[in-house]
Parts: structure tokens; C-alpha cells; sequence
């Protein structure tokens, strides 16, 4: 689904997924992973410092019925070393491949919440070669939080709310504005 809300996905490029908490941009970025690395014979890095428990991240990949065989989790879930360490430390666990998906959850909080962290790990992402899905919290009007810094800072924006999917002006590859209805993946 969100491929298609922005017209397709360039590998290498990099998409920051930004909603409010429980708007579904994991499940989302997570259909989209499975679907990049199955056809890219790659890995799935999935930095994460929010997720709590391996489950929590199944359970994503569950919804959307895809395949986390490809997954490589770095955060809390593979222990303590790794969930008190920043995200330099988190990005060195990753093998940086072009046939890689790298789903950063969340950028707030890998760069604690400050804009001078947030647009050095941007940065970061963007020097790569692997393609990064970057999840982002948004405020209650629907723009990334620091909109000004991240939006900036990557290849194409999608904003998430449980309904919908909007590409409002920022998609390297695709006219924009674009505004798509969600499916239930339950019903797919």
C-alpha cells in the first residue's frame, strides 16, 4: 500500500513515514520492506529502539501477512548493549548493502528527540547504500515532528493516519500531491 500511495519505491532512495502513534506506519513500512528485500534478495535491518519485544515487530509483518525471514532486528530486542546505545552504534551493526532495507523506528528517538541528532542521523541514512524506511512521530496537525529539518533531509514523505496515505509535496519520483484510501489488511 504505500508503494503504491508513492508510485513506487527507488531503491536507494530514501521515505520518511511520519503519523500519529497507532496509525499503523509500522505495518506499513513493514509490508513494504518484506515486499523490497523478497525482490531484492536482501535483508531487512530493522534498527528500532521503541519495540520492546521481537513480538511486537512480528506482529507487524503478521498484519500484512509478509515474510520476516529477511529480518535482522538491532535494538532492545537483541540486548541491553545495543538499547542503551545511540544510533551510530546501531547503524555500525548493520551490514550497509544495496540489496538492504533499513527501517529506522523512530527517528525521534534514536536522535533523542533533538533536531542536531535527528538531521546527523538523517545524514547518515542518506550516505547508505542500503534503501532506508524511516518512521517518524507526527504532531496532532499530521507534519513530522521537526517537518522542517526531516522533510528535507529525505527522498519522499507519506503521512499515515489509520484511513489514508498522503504524499503531500515531497516524492523524488512521483507527482505530488498524491492521497490514497487504506486497505484493511485483513480483508486483503
Amino acid at each position: 500500500q504505500l508503494s503504491e500511495a508513492l508510485g513506487g519505491v527507488c531503491v536507494g532512495l530514501s521515505v520518511l513515514v511520519a503519523g500519529l502513534p497507532g496509525a499503523g506506519k509500522s505495518t506499513l513500512v513493514a509490508e513494504l520492506a518484506a515486499a523490497m528485500a523478497k525482490q531484492l534478495d536482501g535483508l531487512i535491518w530493522w534498527v528500532d529502539r521503541e519495540q520492546v519485544s521481537h513480538a511486537l515487530i512480528a506482529a507487524c509483518f503478521a498484519r500484512t501477512h509478509s515474510a520476516m525471514d529477511r529480518v535482522q532486528v538491532v535494538g532492545p530486542a537483541i540486548g541491553a548493549a545495543i538499547s542503551n546505545a545511540g544510533w551510530r552504534e546501531a547503524l555500525a551493526a548493520v551490514e550497509d548493502d544495496p540489496k538492504s532495507i533499513l527501517v529506522c523506528d523512530s527517528l525521534q528517538t534514536w536522535g533523542d528527540h533533538r533536531e542536531t541528532e535527528m538531521r546527523a542521523l538523517l545524514g547518515a541514512l542518506r550516505s547508505m547504500r542500503c534503501t532506508p524506511l524511516i518512521i517518524s512521530h507526527s504532531n496532532q496537525e499530521g507534519d513530522p515532528f521537526g517537518a522542517t529539518t526531516n522533510q528535507h533531509g529525505t527522498d519522499a514523505v507519506a503521512i499515515v493516519t489509520p484511513t489514508r496515505i498522503e504524499v503531500p509535496e515531497k516524492c523524488r519520483w512521483a507527482r505530488t500531491p498524491r492521497s490514497f484510501l487504506r486497505r484493511d489488511f485483513n480483508s486483503a
